[in-house]
């Protein structure tokens, strides 16, 4: 399956923000810059990407989650988190929920951009079909996608809510769903320059309608309680 890539990259140099909806905690010293972000997506203010076009949209939605809808097949369409690049140690969470039975959603992390171009990793599940995968998306080296693991797991559910985390430590991460440990991986380049990390929904695999790349039903995913802790970029 070849993929539409649409890239939305929205970046703060870093908030300042205190509140219950969502707040990024910065300690300055001589230390490097720790950040504490955490929003629960019931502020509107906090900085994601919101709007719509032909293929699809990301809103803050009735239920107090942030929402992408996806509109037509084969696209994978990421929101980068509004905060500072992070280094090459940190920890990233969220919530995800998928109400229907069609496409991926997960986290990028590790994520850089040359130009036009960009470098990153998914971690990506399909809670229907009780399976996770991690794969890596690089324009810059021309390598495309590189499919590094698709696994079947019992920690997923199938409905409602899953929560899945990363840490990564350099050029290595550790892949959690609902607390539990689900993989490894070793290998990752690392960027003295910093990297991005945020979510994503995929619509690959779902159905179309004949002749179309019009999916017969909207991919839609759901994100709540983000966070990321870790040191900026230097």
């Amino acid at each position: 399956m070849k993929f539409n890539f649409a890239v939305v990259v929205s970046l703060i140099a870093l908030l300042l923000l205190t509140g219950c909806s969502g707040d990024d905690e910065v300690i300055k010293n001589n230390e490097p810059t720790l950040i504490n972000f955490h929003d629960d997506f019931s502020s509107i203010n906090i900085g994601w990407v919101t709007g719509t076009d032909d293929v699809s949209s990301k809103t803050y939605n009735d239920h107090g989650t942030y929402e992408i809808k996806l509109f037509k097949g084969g696209l994978i369409v990421p929101s980068i988190a509004p905060i500072a690049k992070l280094g090459s140690e940190y920890t990233l969470e969220a919530n995800i929920e998928q109400p229907l039975r069609e496409g991926h959603s997960g986290v990028i992390f590790n994520g850089v951009e040359d130009e036009d171009s960009v470098d990153y990793y998914v971690f990506r599940i399909t809670p229907y079909l009780g399976k996770y995968s991690i794969s890596r998306y690089n324009e810059i080296t021309g390598d495309g996608w590189t499919h590094l693991t698709t696994e079947e797991t019992s920690h997923l559910n199938e409905w409602g809510q899953n929560r899945i985390k990363i840490k990564q430590n350099n050029d290595e991460a550790i892949f959690y769903i609902n607390e539990n440990i689900v993989g490894k991986l070793t290998g990752i380049d690392t960027h003295e320059e910093g990297v991005n990390v945020g979510v994503f929904v995929s619509s690959a695999g779902a159905a179309t309608e004949d002749n179309s790349d019009t999916l017969m039903n909207s991919v839609i995913s759901y994100f709540d309680d983000f966070k990321v802790s870790g040191y900026a970029a230097e």
